[in-house]
């Protein structure tokens, strides 16, 4: 596995964030974002739970923001625990409807 960003701080304390991320598909094949600046980064939408929010809006609320997209019956297709690397959620939509 790869790093992406910036490597930690040694000494600083870092708190853990739960993230809700999508796998989209889009014509037999997956819809991924893309960050040109710094560096390129290729990621599924998706990003960190807010305090009060569940992983199920946090979904929503990202894909709305990074795509634009609403996503209809989504479903859970893996959770992973704090030491492991996997997306915390991926519900993989039924239908995709882009925005009107």
């Amino acid at each position: 596995m790869r790093r992406v960003g910036e490597p930690p701080i040694p000494g600083k304390t870092y708190t853990s964030r739960p993230g809700a991320y999508a796998i989209l598909p889009l014509k037999g094949r997956f819809l991924m974002t893309a960050q040109l600046r710094p560096h390129v980064d290729i990621q599924l939408p998706g990003g960190g739970i807010d305090p009060g929010e569940s992983p199920l809006q946090t979904l929503h609320r990202e894909v709305m923001e990074e795509i634009g997209w609403t996503i209809a019956r989504p479903r859970r297709s893996m959770t992973s625990g704090p030491r492991k690397f996997a997306m915390s959620m991926s519900p993989i939509p039924s239908v995709i409807l882009p925005p009107r």
